[in-house]
Protein backbone atom coordinates (compact mmCIF):
# COMPACT_ATOMS: atom_id res chain seq x y z
CA UNK A 1 0.00 0.00 0.00
CA UNK A 2 2.99 2.65 0.54
CA UNK A 3 3.67 2.33 -3.28
CA UNK A 4 0.43 3.32 -3.96
CA UNK A 5 0.50 5.83 -1.40
CA UNK A 6 3.15 7.62 -3.01
CA UNK A 7 2.20 6.69 -6.92
CA UNK A 8 -1.20 8.70 -5.59
CA UNK A 9 0.86 11.63 -4.65
CA UNK A 10 3.25 11.49 -7.50
CA UNK A 11 0.12 11.81 -9.51
CA UNK A 12 -2.26 13.81 -7.89
CA UNK A 13 0.69 16.74 -8.18
CA UNK A 14 1.81 16.13 -11.91
CA UNK A 15 -2.04 16.47 -12.34
CA UNK A 16 -2.29 19.57 -10.58
CA UNK A 17 0.71 21.03 -12.20
CA UNK A 18 -0.55 20.57 -15.87
CA UNK A 19 -3.57 21.71 -14.59
CA UNK A 20 -2.14 25.47 -12.88
CA UNK A 21 0.85 25.87 -15.21
CA UNK A 22 3.38 25.27 -13.98
CA UNK A 23 6.82 24.86 -15.30
CA UNK A 24 9.67 22.63 -14.10
CA UNK A 25 12.67 24.59 -12.13
CA UNK A 26 15.51 22.97 -14.67
CA UNK A 27 14.66 23.97 -17.74
CA UNK A 28 11.45 26.56 -17.72
CA UNK A 29 9.62 24.49 -19.77
CA UNK A 30 5.35 24.35 -18.85
CA UNK A 31 4.50 20.66 -17.93
CA UNK A 32 1.65 20.30 -20.67
CA UNK A 33 -0.45 17.40 -21.40
CA UNK A 34 2.35 16.93 -24.79
CA UNK A 35 4.88 16.86 -22.48
CA UNK A 36 3.64 14.41 -20.09
CA UNK A 37 2.19 11.92 -23.15
CA UNK A 38 5.45 12.66 -24.69
CA UNK A 39 7.65 11.34 -21.24
CA UNK A 40 5.18 8.70 -20.55
CA UNK A 41 5.55 7.34 -23.94
CA UNK A 42 9.56 7.77 -23.97
CA UNK A 43 9.17 5.62 -20.70
CA UNK A 44 7.12 2.86 -22.01
CA UNK A 45 9.05 2.42 -24.99
CA UNK A 46 12.02 1.73 -23.15
CA UNK A 47 10.65 -0.66 -20.44
CA UNK A 48 9.23 -2.73 -23.71
CA UNK A 49 12.82 -3.18 -24.34
CA UNK A 50 14.30 -4.36 -21.27
CA UNK A 51 11.26 -6.21 -19.73
CA UNK A 52 9.43 -7.34 -23.57
CA UNK A 53 6.38 -9.29 -21.37
CA UNK A 54 5.05 -6.71 -19.44
CA UNK A 55 1.98 -4.89 -19.96
CA UNK A 56 3.81 -1.49 -20.36
CA UNK A 57 1.08 -0.82 -23.35
CA UNK A 58 -1.50 -0.84 -20.88
CA UNK A 59 -0.07 0.96 -18.25
CA UNK A 60 1.61 3.84 -19.80
CA UNK A 61 -2.17 4.57 -21.49
CA UNK A 62 -3.78 4.19 -18.34
CA UNK A 63 -1.29 6.64 -16.50
CA UNK A 64 -0.91 9.54 -19.71
CA UNK A 65 -4.88 9.22 -19.56
CA UNK A 66 -5.14 9.44 -15.57
CA UNK A 67 -2.29 12.40 -15.81
CA UNK A 68 -4.02 14.41 -18.63
CA UNK A 69 -7.80 13.89 -17.83
CA UNK A 70 -9.84 17.11 -17.37
CA UNK A 71 -11.78 15.14 -13.80
CA UNK A 72 -9.00 13.77 -11.36
CA UNK A 73 -9.77 10.40 -11.01
CA UNK A 74 -10.55 9.42 -7.70
CA UNK A 75 -7.85 6.53 -6.96
CA UNK A 76 -5.33 5.33 -9.52
CA UNK A 77 -6.03 1.75 -8.03
CA UNK A 78 -9.94 2.07 -9.04
CA UNK A 79 -8.49 2.82 -12.58
CA UNK A 80 -6.60 -0.27 -12.49
CA UNK A 81 -8.08 -2.24 -11.16
CA UNK A 82 -10.21 -3.63 -13.47
CA UNK A 83 -7.07 -4.65 -16.20
CA UNK A 84 -5.75 -6.70 -13.43
CA UNK A 85 -8.70 -8.50 -13.51
CA UNK A 86 -9.74 -8.48 -17.36
CA UNK A 87 -6.19 -8.86 -18.72
CA UNK A 88 -5.61 -12.97 -18.23
CA UNK A 89 -2.63 -13.24 -20.84
CA UNK A 90 0.55 -11.30 -21.09
CA UNK A 91 0.38 -8.82 -24.47
CA UNK A 92 -3.04 -10.43 -25.57
CA UNK A 93 -5.38 -7.96 -25.00
CA UNK A 94 -3.63 -3.93 -25.95
CA UNK A 95 -4.30 -0.50 -26.09
CA UNK A 96 -5.12 1.80 -28.91
CA UNK A 97 -3.68 5.54 -28.92
CA UNK A 98 -7.03 6.22 -27.28
CA UNK A 99 -7.30 3.87 -24.84
CA UNK A 100 -9.34 1.86 -25.86
CA UNK A 101 -8.37 -2.08 -25.30
CA UNK A 102 -8.39 -4.67 -28.17
CA UNK A 103 -7.69 -8.04 -28.52
CA UNK A 104 -4.57 -9.15 -30.53
CA UNK A 105 -6.78 -12.89 -30.71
Amino acid sequence: MEDAATAEISRAQIWQWQRHDVSTQDDRRPITKERIRRLVKQEVQQKCKEFPKGRWLLAGNLVSNMLTTEKFDDFLTTVCYPHILTTAYEGDVVPDDGGHLHSKL
